[in-house]
């Protein structure tokens, strides 16, 4: 009776363990692994969301896990506004991510998309801003963006660089801005 009894109370210990949530700790509350939860995540990557857009230069070389892209949503004119989509996309998780950007002269940045933060930063995820410009003149212009990402009690930092090309405003000549459009004379041509 008694290897029954202890075969019995082993078989109870294994069916109690083998029931037991291995996500379970101590404390009842499930473990969330945030590499394991993103990697089971389904629909595109990163990288396939962005696909269209152009990667922003960094003018140093830097370590610092991110990475930014942009598109324009027209062709930059001067005087005319402008928008730049921003893409940030970050490689490992953060607090907060604080944007700050800042424009060559005569970018006329918007005052309200000068700075801007995004918290609960996910590694492998897509933070999108829109910048709202309106160039004064034309030329090479450069869109300064520094990108800090704050983790583990450290701030780390990543400068990058857009180039803006502005077009010149078109002036419309006085007949097309009445409506009429310079006719070719036909008379010379009937006369040979």
């Amino acid at each position: 009776m008694g290897i029954a009894r202890a075969l019995m109370l082993c078989a109870t210990v294994l069916v109690a363990a083998c029931s037991q949530d291995s996500n379970q700790p101590a404390t009842g509350k499930p473990m969330v692994d945030r590499k394991a939860a993103a990697s089971a995540r389904k629909g595109p990557t990163a990288q396939e969301q962005t696909a269209a857009m152009v990667s922003a230069a960094s003018p140093s070389k830097s370590n610092v896990p991110v990475s930014l892209k942009f598109e324009l949503q027209q062709r930059p004119v001067a005087g005319n506004a402008l928008e730049v989509d921003l893409a940030v996309l970050p490689e490992i998780d953060a607090d907060i991510a604080s944007i700050k950007v800042t424009d060559a002269e005569g970018l006329g940045l918007a005052a309200a998309d000068a700075a801007f933060d995004v918290t609960d930063i996910d590694a492998g995820e897509v933070y999108r801003h829109t910048v709202h410009l309106t160039p004064a003149g034309d030329g090479v212009l450069f869109l300064g963006v520094d990108v800090t990402l704050k983790h583990d009690q450290i701030d780390e930092t990543r400068a990058f660089s857009i180039p803006i090309i502005v077009a010149p405003q078109k002036v419309v000549a006085p007949q097309a801005a009445a409506g009429q459009a310079a006719k070719p004379d036909s008379t010379l041509a009937a006369k040979h």
